[in-house]
Order: C-alpha cells, then sequence, then structure tokens
C-alpha cells in the first residue's frame, strides 16, 4: 500500500501520514488480517471534541460521519 504520493493522505515530502492516510492504513490491516471491517468501528475525535465515526464508502475510502450530539 503506497500512501505517500496520494494528495490528502501524507505531507508534501511523503515525510507524515495524515489522519485520512491513518484510516486507510486501519482499513487495510484489516482486511489483510482477514477481520471483517463492518464488525469494526473506527471512531475520530477532533480538537474541539467532535466525535465522527469513520467508515468506508462505496469506492472503499475512508469518510467521516458525524455522531449526533
Amino acid at each position: 500500500m503506497e500512501l505517500r504520493n496520494k494528495a490528502g493522505y501524507s505531507s508534501q515530502n511523503g515525510n507524515f501520514i495524515s489522519t485520512k492516510g491513518l484510516e486507510e492504513v486501519f482499513f487495510y490491516a484489516l482486511d489483510k488480517m482477514g477481520i471483517d471491517k463492518n464488525k469494526m468501528i473506527l471512531q475520530k475525535v477532533d480538537q474541539n471534541g467532535k466525535v465522527s465515526n469513520i467508515t468506508l464508502d462505496a469506492n472503499g475510502k475512508p469518510q467521516d460521519i458525524p455522531c449526533p450530539n
């Protein structure tokens, strides 16, 4: 899995993976371990305390779905 050159997934020079890149790595690892991605919930809490569930869209890319307050 190469994320270094994907726009939005790493820093411009590829030294750091963004949160979106980490989310994709998480789902990729689940798949490689044979774990059903639909039975796992990944949540993200931003700096303001807003919680989102991270799921895969129709193209298999991570998407944020805000949790209700």
